[in-house]
């Protein structure tokens, strides 16, 4: 297996087009990030019930051992984002129940934006109902091992926002199972509606939240790939002499082991192990430090 050692040269936010998609559910426009809002929804406005998106797209340059040097791009997009634009209504609050904040068991196959899905969140979706709970993601090391586990916890505890109509009435959201109440002023006895504005902000500020996690995992993760290759390969130029220049130092070991007593070929075999178990992602976590991004 190949080393490859991923580093991120450019970061660009902007805004993607998206439109359903009869096999994918909804489909970006083009694979393309626009800078302007208002040449991105001028294209949305020419497609059937498409919609304009935040997003970012992260330039990374790809060296892989053995082969050449490639670029790619990777496009992060606000899902999230999607639900509001689907219906039409307003945002209210709502007070959730203790305990019903915790994320929920996932589901297979389920859509990026459903990823990390807290219990309240899933009870409103399958009552027809969209939810947007701000929230940000932690990384916390599972008791006894050297394993990461990523959490999503609310930034506002206790509270979610409900899009709804409210011609519909309010009993549907309060019939749903950890709704406590929905937030009203106190001279009024009908529930107080927030501004698109304001709730698109904070979207737009847990996305950003989102991508600062992802980047500092990725910088985390390849660092702590970076070091422990480094020193695995120092340990294995120990254990062989004579390379010759035209094969890697893997590839000579390998061709030398046949020739080796069985403790020094085993110590080989087990250097090779270690670099190869490196490429997944997980082994690495007892080499760094959880990622942490504060409210």
């Amino acid at each position: 297996m190949m080393s490859e050692k991923i580093t991120t040269l450019r970061t660009k936010e902007g805004y993607v087009v998206v439109a359903p998609d009869p096999h994918s559910g909804w489909k970006i426009d083009g694979n393309e990030l626009r800078t302007d809002l208002s040449l991105a929804n001028v294209r949305a406005a020419a497609i059937p019930n498409a919609c304009v998106l935040t997003a970012a797209e992260l330039e990374q340059l790809v060296e892989c051992e053995g082969s050449k040097d490639q670029r790619r791009k990777v496009m992060f997009v606000d899902w999230q984002g999607l639900l509001p634009r689907v219906r039409g209504g307003g945002w209210y609050a709502i007070r959730v129940q203790p305990g019903f904040q915790r994320m929920a068991a996932p589901i297979a196959g389920a859509p990026e934006y459903r990823l990390g899905e807290t219990i309240i969140e899933r009870h409103l979706r399958e009552a027809g109902l969209d939810v947007y709970m701000p929230a940000f993601w932690v990384e916390v090391r599972v008791r006894r091992k050297k394993r990461f586990r990523t959490r999503r916890l609310p930034l506002l505890v206790g509270y979610a926002f409900v899009r709804h109509d409210p011609g519909r009435g309010f009993e549907v959201i309060r019939e749903v199972d950890g709704v406590n109440s929905i937030v009203s002023l106190r001279d009024r006895f009908t529930p107080s509606a927030f501004r698109e504005e304001d709730i698109g902000n904070i979207m737009l500020d847990m996305f950003r939240h989102r991508l600062s996690h992802e980047y500092n995992r990725i910088h985390r993760i390849e660092e702590a790939k970076e070091k422990q290759t480094a020193r695995l390969m120092t340990n294995l130029g120990r254990a062989v002499k004579g390379r010759n220049r035209t094969s890697s130092l893997k590839e000579h070991a390998a061709a030398c082991m046949e020739s080796m007593p069985t403790t020094a070929r085993q110590h080989v075999q087990g250097i090779i192990d270690h670099l190869d178990a490196l490429q997944d992602d997980e082994a690495l976590d007892e080499f760094r430090e959880p990622v942490y991004i504060s409210r």
